[in-house]
């Protein structure tokens, strides 16, 4: 059948009853629809022979589309796994070539494509020697002579000499930071996001997963992660070298550990250098070693949050991790260090601009906040990603970089509910995401963001917007808006849409091309999963982190029961 890889596909089959009509859903959602409406049966119907063959004929057609739609998901995702290359003579035509080498994995080099299953047929491949497949987890893509499962016996200086490896090797990396690179940033946050994928899968009702240094590394969801592990494409940095070093002292699941706290102590301490007055984070005193690495972890495949399926964030950071909504978006701030890659993720963009994508801070948060978003859909042509991008007036993605959101970041402030949670999807909600600069007035705006609000910097327009009330109700502040009047001589409503305009793509009212879209929820109070933690943490670092502190010990140490304190350094 000739149709595009989301089409969708209409099966028409006619019986002496009448027509019978059904429809498949768009490929985009094959994977998780359940096929029902296609086994319904009319209670009381005898079905024809002609509609039986055309049932059986859709069946066949859903089977070669499901094949259809996993294999361009494997494609689209990077990770090589099953695709193209898997039909005959396609080296021939140049299609394997051609897909090995295009724009994004144009940077790696053919020793790691050879590892894909699509680019093993390629010339390039078959001129080098036997190159083995992709290991499935951490423990065998980093093997170790000598390497111990648990760690019993640890001190102090143990621990200092893992991270000052780390740290150092960060250091020595170029600093700068602009709107197309950050070396410090893309290496920084690859540590961070093996050390979180690793215990995301942990499983509160069978107890298995955690930070045991184990994830499914074929899953697409891991996809990029050997760039900073072992393949050393992350600007010459492999955090292998650094593990053979220690292996025979620390697990890997303790290794890994340490190695996303030298990561976020040598970040802070960028950050720290320009704001000496901040708090510190020390990670060492709070440490406990102990972990077993596991060599297989089956349990982890398919359990990692969908960054576009906002009730994941309840499911594994409250559910499975045991977490407060307060600790859950703390943890969910170390977003601030580096970016998603449409050849790792599938997504696009920076979580804060460039230069704070290289310093642990509350700038996640701030940005959330500060700046307004509106829906970016079908991320590279890939209509299964799908995120949110900056929409300040004036802002300039060739000099801040390309910034983002995620559906679970956005979820933790705002949703489409005027008074309660209802969800938020950039892929299917057509809103506008922006708050009262009110809700920044206790630092968000001035402390941590340059004095901006949505871009704008001039000073006494935005005193003027932060003094605008949000009121407790319509009619409260509708009161508020009169006396304000009153006090200012300026209309609210005329200062409600001001700063909704700065915010929202200079948009004062939603018309013309934006015709249907709105505000995401309420504005002056949003209805996120955890507004008032953003807020708080937007406007008061300190505040950030203490719960980002308790939530990191939590979830690096759920699974295991008897890890231990480190030991004195025996001098």
């Amino acid at each position: 059948l000739k149709v595009s890889r989301f089409q969708v596909v209409r099966i028409v089959g006619l019986s002496t009853l009448g027509k019978m009509e059904t429809e498949m859903l768009p490929l985009a959602t094959e994977e998780g629809s359940d096929g029902s409406e296609l086994q319904a049966r009319p209670q009381g119907v005898r079905w024809s022979g002609r509609a039986r063959f055309a049932l059986a004929t859709a069946a066949v057609v859903c089977l070669l589309g499901a094949v259809f739609v996993r294999t361009q998901k494997a494609d689209m995702d990077g990770t090589g796994v099953a695709g193209v290359a898997g039909v005959a003579g396609l080296d021939e035509v140049g299609d394997c070539k051609e897909w090995c080498s295009k724009e994004r994995n144009a940077h790696k080099p053919w020793e790691q494509k050879c590892r894909w299953e699509n680019c093993r047929q390629c010339s390039e491949c078959t001129e080098l020697p036997e190159i083995p497949p992709l290991a499935k987890t951490p423990y065998q893509l980093m093997p170790c002579e000598g390497s111990i499962n648990t760690t019993t016996s640890l001190t102090g200086a143990d621990y200092d000499a893992v991270v000052k490896s780390i740290t150092d090797a960060l250091g020595n990396l170029d600093p700068v930071c602009n709107a197309t690179t950050c070396p410090q940033a893309d290496v920084s946050g690859c540590i961070l996001r093996m050390a979180g994928h690793d215990f995301m899968d942990f499983n509160a009702q069978t107890n298995l997963g955690g930070s045991d240094g184990c994830t499914d590394m074929k899953e697409g969801d891991n996809a990029g992660l050997d760039q900073c592990l072992v393949a050393g494409t992350e600007y010459g940095f492999e955090l292998y070298t650094f593990y053979r070093q220690f292996c025979t002292k620390v697990s890997l699941a303790d290794f890994i550990v340490i190695a996303a706290e030298a990561a976020m102590t040598f970040t802070r301490g960028v950050y720290l250098a320009e704001f000496p007055d901040r708090a510190q984070m020390d990670f060492k005193s709070q440490f406990k070693f102990g972990r077993t690495t596991a060599g297989e972890c089956d349990y982890s495949a398919h359990v990692l949050p969908s960054p576009e399926v906002c009730d994941d964030v309840t499911r594994v950071f409250v559910d499975n991790l045991g977490l407060k909504w307060s600790q859950a978006a703390a943890l969910m701030g170390v977003h601030t260090l580096g970016r998603a890659s449409t050849e790792n993720s599938g997504y696009d963009g920076w979580w804060s601009d460039p230069e704070n994508s290289r310093r642990f801070n509350n700038n996640y948060f701030v940005s959330i906040l500060a700046k307004g978003w509106m829906p970016e859909r079908a991320i590279n042509g890939n209509p299964l990603k799908n995120q949110w991008k900056v929409t300040d007036v004036g802002f300039d993605e060739k000099v801040s970089g390309k910034q983002m959101m995620l559906d679970t970041d956005m979820c933790l402030a705002f949703s489409k509910g005027l008074l309660s949670y209802k969800g938020l999807s950039a892929a299917n909600n057509d809103c506008c995401t922006w708050t009262f600069a009110l809700n920044l007035a206790e630092g968000g705006i001035d402390t941590y963001n340059d004095g901006k609000f949505c871009g704008e910097s001039d000073k006494a327009k935005i005193d003027l917007w932060k003094s605008l009330p949000k009121g407790t109700s319509v009619a409260n502040r509708i009161a508020l808006w009169k006396v304000w009047e009153e006090d200012t001589g300026v209309g609210a409503f005329q200062t409600f849409a001001d700063m909704r305009e700065q915010c929202c793509q200079g948009l004062r009212r939603f018309s013309g091309e934006f015709e249907g879209f709105s505000d995401c929820g309420g504005v002056s109070h949003p209805t996120g999963l955890a507004p008032h933690a953003v807020e708080e943490f937007a406007n008061d670092e300190d505040k950030w982190v203490d719960e980002f502190m308790v939530a990191w010990r939590r979830v690096t140490a759920r699974g295991f029961d008897n890890l231990q304190k480190l030991q004195p350094t025996v001098v």
